[in-house]
């Protein structure tokens, strides 16, 4: 629902007025529904993408915080800066608070990107599904 919501209201503002009051209007949805299920518009531009070698030819990217759309940038730097030595790259959402279909959906493209790099995003179990979509935003578990 989430989704729809954006989609069709960024298409209904775009309409009324312009193409970026329409994007402007469809971003701060974004943020309210965030908001709304306890991610403050601070921790929303304050995730935090470490990047950790655990094993050889493996690179891990732990995303603390939140999982967002505005972890993108983040997380796409650290992969530009991985040498021919890296088979397999580890994406850890498990210390997030949420991540968002957005940056699920993203992820996915980036992992399609790298040629012959095993691409894998772990910790969605400790994650709640808002609906049985693989990328569905995800919350953190009560309990």
């Amino acid at each position: 629902m989430d989704q729809f919501a954006l989609f069709m209201t960024t298409f209904v503002v775009t309409l009324a007025t312009d193409l970026l009051i329409g994007v402007g209007v469809g971003l701060a949805l974004k943020v309210i529904l965030h908001w709304i299920r306890g991610v403050s518009p601070v921790q929303l531009f304050s995730a935090k993408v470490d990047a950790v070698r655990e094993r050889e030819g493996e690179l891990t990217l732990r995303v603390s915080g939140v999982a967002a759309f505005t972890s993108l940038l983040a997380v796409r730097k650290r992969l530009s800066d991985i040498g021919p030595e890296v088979r397999r790259v580890v994406v850890d959402v498990a210390e997030a608070k949420l991540a968002d279909h957005t940056f699920l959906s993203r992820l996915d493209a980036m992992g399609a990107e790298l040629a012959g790099i095993d691409f894998v995003v772990e910790g969605l179990d400790s994650l709640a599904p808002l609906t049985d979509h693989p990328h569905s935003t995800r919350t953190r578990k009560a309990g």
